[in-house]
């Protein structure tokens, strides 16, 4: 009779134990939620950022584009312009050359009419103290008098002509000076543009900048988001595994109660309910890899399936094998290369770290001591990696497509 009230009580224990899991199961999933809903308002935030900074990028962009046709269309009338004056500054020195000429012309006949004029003076005295009789002389007279004119009206010709070119000189550089004016007003306005658009390309560079600061900061919230996801999706598979222990230890106690009814003769072994059956499983095909323990030598404490219990004679069903190390303290190994999916301590399982493998393969370490400061959550394994540390004992699980696979056909003990 105590014997069946001690079972009884311990199945009880077990029960309260189970419960206390569950409990800290379902706040740490509800605070999982929590920050992945905390982590959606937020990364919502950021999309609305990154959208307003958007549309302001493109405004700029249109607005540097614009500036840059302002600027070319201002560069094509500098250059045109440039030409013009060009054009007109070789007309100016033409004209300049022109007035030149005119002016030694003009100087040469000055001087030739000076000298017709003193000789006019000269015959004119000789004229009138021998007189104008003669035949000769009077032909000398209208030879210098008709020669005066022609000079008189040549040097009014030059002077004309030289008038005109210094008017025609005062023209041009009146536009000259008129074009250079809109030639420095057109590359005042260019340097403006210019300054517009190195501003504009400045502010559209750091518009583009915070862009990407926000795309990085977005992309970290939705790695984040995804691990505290798959987390939480890891949280609800150990939640169902001791969901499932916890209806085991309930059958447990009923089987108890039931053999304290039959009594102490009823001591073999019973199978009470569909529990106790070999779940669902898989089988797993593939090459054997070596155990995650290197300590030898390593004892199976607890196998895979049915198993009875050596001390209440219960029947129950075992997901994984329990290895007990050669020695304390023993390096836990990662037998296949993978990704870390969970890794952190549920308090009274322990501490528990899950690597998701190829094939949607999963390997699950339980009750280690410490994690590895290099296992990080999505992190990157390589084969035979650590992991962590047990104190002797260290619960070994695979699954394969969410069904448990007998570790045993996975790794060589």
């Amino acid at each position: 009779m105590r014997f069946f009230i001690f079972i009884a009580l311990f199945l009880l224990a077990n029960s309260v134990i189970f419960a206390r899991t569950l409990g800290d199961l379902d706040r740490e999933i509800k605070t999982t939620q929590t920050r992945i809903d905390k982590h959606k308002n937020e990364e919502d935030s950021l999309a609305n950022k990154i959208d307003s900074l958007s549309r302001e990028i493109e405004r700029s962009a249109n607005d540097l584009i614009r500036l840059e046709e302002v600027l070319l269309a201002g560069e094509k009338n500098i250059v045109s312009l440039s030409e013009k004056v060009s054009r007109e500054k070789n007309e100016f020195s033409a004209l300049e050359r022109d007035r030149d000429i005119l002016v030694t012309e003009k100087n040469a006949l000055e001087k030739r009419l000076a000298k017709l004029v003193a000789k006019q003076t000269a015959m004119s005295l000789v004229l009138s103290k021998h007189g104008a009789d003669q035949e000769d002389d009077l032909v000398r007279k209208e030879i210098f008098y008709t020669i005066r004119d022609h000079s008189e009206k040549e040097s009014l010709r030059l002077k004309l002509a030289y008038s005109d070119k210094v008017s025609q000189l005062k023209k041009t550089e009146k536009r000259i000076s008129e074009l250079q004016a809109t030639l420095n007003s057109l590359k005042d306005a260019e340097n403006v543009q210019k300054h517009s658009r190195n501003d504009q390309k400045k502010l559209l560079e750091q518009l583009e900048k915070r862009k990407s600061g926000y795309l990085a900061e977005l992309n970290k919230l939705i790695d984040q988001k995804n691990r505290e996801r798959q987390m939480l999706a890891d949280l609800k598979i150990v939640k169902q595994k001791t969901v499932d222990e916890m209806k085991q230890t309930t059958i447990s106690q009923e089987e108890a109660e039931r053999r304290e009814s039959l009594g102490a003769n009823a001591l073999n072994v019973k199978q009470y309910g569909a529990s106790y059956q070999d779940s669902t499983g898989k089988d797993y095909r593939g090459k054997k890899v070596d155990a995650p323990l290197d300590a030898k030598p390593i004892v199976i404490t607890k196998n895979f399936g049915p198993y009875t219990d050596p001390i209440y004679h219960i029947k129950i069903h075992n997901d994984s094998v329990t290895l007990k190390a050669g020695e304390a303290d023993a390096l836990v190994r990662s037998v296949l290369p993978g990704k870390v999916v969970f890794a952190d301590d549920l308090k009274i399982l322990g501490k528990v770290v899950i690597v998701e493998h190829h094939d949607n393969l999963h390997t699950i370490y339980r009750n280690l001591e410490n994690i590895s400061p290099n296992i990080k959550v999505s992190g990157k394994l390589k084969e035979r990696e650590s992991i962590g540390r047990i104190e002797r004992e260290l619960v070994f699980e695979v699954t394969k497509d969410g069904l448990p696979i007998n570790p045993l056909q996975l790794i060589a003990i």
